[in-house]
């Protein structure tokens, strides 16, 4: 009684697993091949951001020239100013941040501590920030050891030797550095380049690996353009009209060819 007993809770047993094993495998084999498979591109990506930091190196906009290769429009070296918020590990450091980071650059105090408190490791202070005030920042980092806290990369500003000049054909750029009216838009693709790239690794804590583990894909600068105008010309054109307008009390716009 008691064998047929047993053998029955076996056979029971048996059962039970194999239907159990017929209903777990084939959910296994959907999950593997939903992860390596179906949704592989979201996965790679997203340990590819659990264990890289990626910084973007702007590349340098290519001149303007009038016809004599007189720059009318080229860029300076400037910096931009970033914080890593999930390597910021306490408020005391957060406050030291906002507090020297604000007086060095200007920048709202409670902005900047607000965005230490951000859950990434890429958070912009400021953009286009010249040389002294980049060397204070500098600075500032080595004193405290804050290395991982806050980086700077190099950029670029666009500037007008001859300031308003021909400024209806060559237009300006925004904050960005794109082309937003004239010949500085209208040819924005040649001009603006190719942005590089810092990829650095990051071990589990979220701190930047020595510098071995990191590359550096170089920025292609813009092209350069050379325009038909004479820029001396140009400017006595300019200058003439100016007075026409004001010998003959223009009231609507004053042109010339």
């Amino acid at each position: 009684m008691n064998n047929s007993l047993s053998k029955s809770m076996k056979i029971r047993m048996r059962f039970i697993m194999l239907a159990f094993l017929a209903i777990l495998v084939p959910m296994i084999i959907y999950k593997l091949v939903s992860i390596q498979i179906i949704n592989h591109e979201f996965y790679q990506n997203k340990a590819i951001d659990q264990q890289t930091r990626d910084s973007i190196v702007s590349p340098k906009r290519g001149k303007i020239y009038d016809r004599n290769m007189k720059t009318l429009a080229a860029s300076a070296s400037v910096e931009t100013v970033f914080i890593s918020p999930n390597s910021i590990k306490d408020e005391k450091t957060a406050t030291l941040i906002a507090d020297n980071l604000s007086q060095i650059l200007g920048v709202d105090r409670d902005t900047i501590l607000k965005k230490t408190k951000a859950k990434n490791y890429y958070e912009v202070i400021k953009k286009k920030v010249e040389k002294e005030d980049a060397d204070k920042v500098r600075a500032f980092i080595k004193e405290n050891k804050l290395s991982g806290c806050i980086a700077l990369v190099e950029d670029s500003k666009r500037y007008y030797p001859y300031g308003n000049f021909a400024s209806h054909v060559i237009g300006f750029t925004n904050v960005d550095g794109e082309g937003i009216e004239g010949v500085e838009a209208y040819y924005d693709q040649y001009l603006k380049g190719v942005p590089g790239r810092i990829i650095t690794a990051k071990n589990a804590q979220g701190t930047e690996m020595p510098y071995k583990y990191e590359t550096y894909i170089d920025p292609q600068n813009g092209q350069n353009l050379v325009l038909t105008i004479d820029e001396v010309i140009q400017h006595f054109l300019e200058k003439h009209l100016e007075q026409a307008i004001v010998d003959y009390n223009v009231k609507n716009r004053a042109a010339g060819i």
